[in-house]
């Protein structure tokens, strides 16, 4: 190949880095598969509001409840 140091060097420097660069996305891969494959995971449904047809608030104390009622009994 070559003997001059000014190739050799860069060469083993980038080399270095790209294992390093490696090892650390490995370790990061590690992480994310551990953490899915955990049951730490929060799934939210949807406010009981949302899932009825009804377009009623069962709050009746929130301001657009209130708003809304005020309107009706004028």
């Amino acid at each position: 190949m070559t003997d001059d140091p000014d190739v050799i060097e860069p060469l083993r420097f980038l080399r270095e880095r790209e294992i390093v660069h490696f090892q650390r996305f490995g370790e990061a891969l590690r992480i994310v598969k551990d953490y899915m494959a955990s049951q730490n995971q929060f799934i939210i449904g949807k406010p009981d509001v949302m899932n009825s047809g009804d377009k009623e608030c069962p709050k009746k104390e929130c301001c657009k409840c209130r708003n809304t009622n005020r309107a009706q009994e004028q």
